[in-house]
């Protein structure tokens, strides 16, 4: 799971680097009184000196997040602690927009063969599990706004984009 977790930061920190974005991995933010991780941060490359090239400990610099990202695998999108946990991290860190990734649909159906998760709700489909978390979170949750996207779309995103800019 940690390889895939690591792949799925990577395409998210392209495609922020491709949008123009500083993008850093496990950026570390104060909340209160304790320290948050989330997976993905993006700032405005306008800001870039303030962070350098070194991936960023945001309790030392004045923090200008744009999107932040938490990577989500199976089966702990399928139960709501998670994704709380999910957006606690993601508000922490002030962003304007915050981003849940899922695994790929095609993983989700597979994995969802080989080992069902627990509930009425989950494991029909993947189509049914990521609605199910999108619905989720727009009723408990408004501000930021949060979305939920897949690493199909993700990288649906990115081909776009670096199609776009001719790479």
């Amino acid at each position: 799971m940690a390889e895939k977790h690591k792949e799925a930061q990577e395409k998210i920190k392209q495609l922020g680097e491709r949008l123009g974005y500083v993008a850093f991995t496990e950026a570390i933010v104060v909340s209160g009184r304790t320290d948050v991780k989330v997976d993905m941060v993006w700032f405005d490359s306008r800001y870039k000196n303030l962070y350098g090239d070194n991936e960023p400990n945001l309790q030392e610099k004045l923090c200008l997040v744009e999107v932040a990202f938490e990577v989500e695998n199976f089966p702990d999108y399928t139960e709501w602690h998670n994704i709380q946990g999910c957006i606690g991290r993601i508000e922490a860190t002030g962003a304007n927009l915050g981003v849940i990734a899922l695994p790929s649909k095609g993983e989700i159906q597979q994995r969802i063969q080989q080992n069902p998760p627990p509930g009425r709700i989950w494991g029909k489909s993947a189509e049914d599990d990521i609605a199910n978390v999108r619905e989720w979170i727009s009723r408990r949750h408004q501000r930021p706004r949060i979305i939920v996207l897949t690493l199909d779309e993700i990288e649906t995103l990115l081909n776009k984009v670096q199609e776009q800019s001719g790479n």
